[in-house]
């Protein structure tokens, strides 16, 4: 909409107006270029309507398995989330998305977790979210509160509200073989989560049995929050 641009990873704009003013943005966030180029999100197309409300299409157009959904901030919220899970965002020119990070050196949870530091998107906005094979979005019904045990691999990010703790996996053998992380992310309280539906397309979660490498390497992010 008027006074809106939308920063986005280029490999997800499939179609757009010709109306359209588009340009090249270094960093998704200036102030965090480290955190923008390890998130993948360095060089990325910013889009600005021509004249009134116009539209643009985004899809993976690279990746079979990758969906998108769009995810609303409203304003005075914080949701967090992991980098890896982002594809662009839509925010106001004169009010950008927020972005603050957070480290807890002193909470069990966090070095059972091995992430330190957490990253949170402060509203109003609205996030696109990537995910193998979808997005889903949980949110407790009116009066209630959410207690659900998420796949710790999927999960992109939670509402800052939400109390967050650490459970084991319900099969200990599944994770000898690499088919699933040690621990599950638990949520608790007002608010929403955000999780994609196949962690990883599929590549097995274990260090030790076959991620090698890329393993460590995803290791090292996880504890910068990205």
């Amino acid at each position: 909409a008027p006074g809106e641009e939308l920063r986005v990873h280029a490999d997800y704009v499939q179609t757009r107006d010709h109306a359209n003013r588009t340009s090249t943005v270094l960093w998704l966030d200036p102030t965090r270029p480290y955190t923008s180029l390890a998130a993948d999100m360095a060089l990325i197309q910013r889009v600005l309507p021509g004249s009134g409300q116009e539209d643009v299409k985004l899809s993976s157009t690279r990746q079979d398995l990758i969906e998108l959904a769009l995810l609303e901030l409203p304003g005075g919220s914080a949701f967090v989330l992991r980098p890896r899970g982002l594809a662009g965002l839509v925010q106001r020119v004169d009010q950008p998305i927020r972005i603050t990070s957070h480290w807890r050196f002193l909470s069990l949870h966090a070095w059972l977790d091995l992430q330190f530091r957490y990253l949170v998107f402060h509203g109003p906005g609205r996030l696109v979210l990537k995910g193998s094979r979808g997005v889903i979005a949980e949110a407790p019904a009116p009066g209630r509160t959410l207690d659900r045990v998420v796949n710790q691999a999927g999960v992109l990010g939670w509402s800052a509200g939400l109390d967050r703790s650490s459970t084991r996996c319900d099969s200990f053998p599944a994770y000898l073989l690499g088919r699933q992380d040690l621990l599950n992310d638990r949520f608790h309280g007002a608010g929403s989560i955000a999780y994609e539906e196949m962690p990883g397309a599929g590549a097995p979660h274990s260090l030790v049995f076959g991620k090698g490498w890329t393993g460590l390497s995803d290791t090292l992010l996880k504890v910068f929050g990205i």
